[in-house]
């Protein structure tokens, strides 16, 4: 389980940002995350989350291959690289390589203000945890508490609405 811990911090990324569609909007964003893991004892670990999407976010998210590339960037100390970026309609699919023979597949879509994100994490080809996010816009304006989680996540950023 040990190494369940290095995917934590993508994962958190992976919430951050909760679906791909180029009629995402900004605000206010809720997540809901289920995860699971082979040889997890017990019930899967479940969190909900809030996160404020700027319209900065938002032009990143219609990129999907700079999209991709900032995900595979997010954990230098995992060592991604991008393996595939596919865009049909308002689903995103990623696939990322990483060192330790490790894979991370992320399928996003968007369907209004509500969103679903799967990943999956890969080890020597056997799945490692699998995360289901489903999102939800809650708010077309962000409470001070996700401002200062945004800034937190992106330091030496300016936050913009």
């Amino acid at each position: 389980m040990g190494s369940l811990r290095v995917l934590v911090p993508l994962v958190c990324v992976l919430a951050a940002l909760p679906a791909f569609a180029q009629n995402l909007e900004p605000g206010e964003w809720e997540q809901q995350m289920t995860m699971t893991a082979p040889g997890m004892s017990g019930e899967p670990v479940k969190q909900t989350m809030r996160h404020c999407i700027t319209s900065a976010d938002v032009a990143l998210l219609a990129d999907h291959e700079r999209y991709a590339k900032q995900v595979a960037d997010s954990n230098p100390h995992m060592s991604c690289k991008v393996a595939s970026a596919k865009q049909d309609g308002a689903v995103l699919t990623v696939a990322l390589a990483c060192d330790g023979d490790m894979q991370l597949t992320m399928r996003h879509e968007l369907r209004g203000k509500t969103g679903v994100i799967d990943a999956e994490s890969r080890i020597g080809g056997q799945v490692h945890s699998k995360n289901h996010i489903v999102s939800k816009k809650v708010s077309d304006t962000c409470s001070p508490e996700t401002i200062e989680r945004w800034k937190q996540q992106n330091p030496g950023k300016t936050f913009e609405p």
